[in-house]
């Protein structure tokens, strides 16, 4: 059976709501979506599963009895399970995959090949304990901000929010900014030959995040400086607003690779 039949399969009986619960899966659902991501996985194939299940279930919308935006809940739910699941089967930590799947405001899990090749430089980064584990706290910081700052409406996203230079009065955060002025220009050159790549991709996709992960690991002395010299909630508005953008555009570093929020500190030895 192709990918394309797998995939109509799954539309079909997970549109209808036969979704697997626990160890019951009669109609071998779970199999079929394991085969398509090994087969994406393995050979580097990118595509979004996201948009694949939405195209794959528009045929079919007029038989769901729940309607089509709760045969898509399903659809979508299910196969982020089965990418979880089938990354979780070779890394080391469950919450950076969690982290991986999670990244771009939860649709890190679209591009399967992508993920797994996110997930294996991040837990590169994550065997240098001494290097990862301050990271992880410096950029879990960065995140809730950005989310807080996004709830309130101030920021609509990492790397949203207008940010204007001649705002900059502290020098900690004019040295950020310097900082990710360059360390950004790096990120986009590094991805911009992997961004047209639609197969073969899984060692050329790891090598380029790996490098990313880098140029964000230097930019941690920059952040942490403007933690502990710089008040981001300033109570001048136009302050407090440009700062919160200037985390907003270290965010959009790293945000299209994991959310660091998800990772789990742990103690080093």
């Amino acid at each position: 059976m192709g990918l394309a039949d797998r995939m109509d399969t799954l539309a079909g009986m997970i549109g209808l709501g036969y979704v697997p619960s626990g160890s019951e899966d009669p109609y071998a659902l779970r199999r079929a979506a394991n085969a398509i991501l090994q087969i994406l996985i393995g050979g580097g194939y990118r595509i979004s599963l996201a948009a694949w299940a939405e195209k794959a279930l528009g045929p079919l919308n007029d038989m769901f009895k729940d309607g089509e935006e709760a045969a898509l809940g399903r659809m979508t739910d299910f196969l982020r399970n089965r990418v979880s699941a089938g990354l979780a089967r070779s890394a080391e930590r469950t919450d950076i995959v969690e982290a991986v799947l999670s990244a771009a405001d939860d649709t890190g899990w679209h591009d399967p090949a992508d993920a797994a090749a996110r997930l294996r430089a991040v837990e590169k980064l994550a065997a240098r304990s001494e290097t990862f584990e301050p990271l992880t706290t410096t950029f879990k910081r960065v995140s809730n901000i950005i989310r807080q700052a996004v709830e309130e409406g101030v920021l609509t996203g990492a790397g949203s929010g207008e940010f204007s230079e001649s705002l900059l009065e502290e020098e900690a955060e004019r040295a950020l900014a310097a900082a990710l002025e360059g360390q950004a220009g790096e990120v986009a050159a590094i991805m911009a030959p992997v961004r047209g790549l639609t197969s073969g991709a899984g060692d050329t996709l790891e090598a380029a995040y790996t490098g990313v992960m880098e140029k964000v690991i230097a930019l941690r002395p920059a952040v942490d400086r403007v933690f502990d010299e710089v008040l981001v909630m300033a109570e001048d508005e136009k302050l407090r607003r440009n700062r919160l953008a200037l985390l907003g555009k270290v965010g959009a570093l790293f945000a299209p690779v994991a959310d660091f929020s998800k990772i789990q500190s742990r103690a080093t030895s």
